[in-house]
């Protein structure tokens, strides 16, 4: 009997008649480094959704996994995985537009000389509730859909 060689990053099985696939994945070691991230340099899609837009990865690693926008692995949820990332990116959306709409209009910043005074602008009580509310939800959301995943 021969033993595999250690896998040093993802393989691919290939398929086909008479084709066995073998699993090559590392058992009880991390597949990459802690700079791996870094391997094909600061423009790699993975590494930029990472950094300015995790949801979207987080939408794509939900739909690999066949999960559904909740995190979900139920029956139901591998139905509805096909329209995992459609869903994730309209939640992304609906959040950024109601962010957008509810927040707060930038301070005035007013110069004396050498003194600058910063003037915060006053909104309406339930702007600035929905605003912190809106927030507060789409963190949540974001954080208990990766605590599943």
């Amino acid at each position: 009997m021969t033993s595999l060689p250690e896998a040093v990053g993802e393989a691919t099985p290939l398929t086909g008649v008479g084709v066995t696939p073998i699993d090559t994945s590392p058992r009880g070691v991390w597949k990459d480094g802690l700079c791996d991230c870094c391997t094909f340099g600061p423009c790699h899609p993975s590494f930029l959704n990472a950094w300015i837009f995790p949801q979207i990865l987080m939408a794509q690693v939900l739909t690999r996994m066949q999960m559904n926008w909740l995190g979900q692995t139920s029956a139901e949820a591998r139905n509805d995985s096909p329209n995992t990332f459609r869903k994730v990116i309209t939640v992304l959306i609906v959040y950024w537009i109601a962010s957008t709409f509810l927040a707060p209009p930038p301070p005035d910043v007013v110069e004396h000389g050498d003194d600058i005074q910063v003037i915060p602008k006053d909104i309406p009580f339930l702007q600035a509730f929905l605003y912190q509310l809106v927030n507060f939800l789409f963190g949540l959301y974001t954080i208990l859909v990766l605590l599943n995943l």
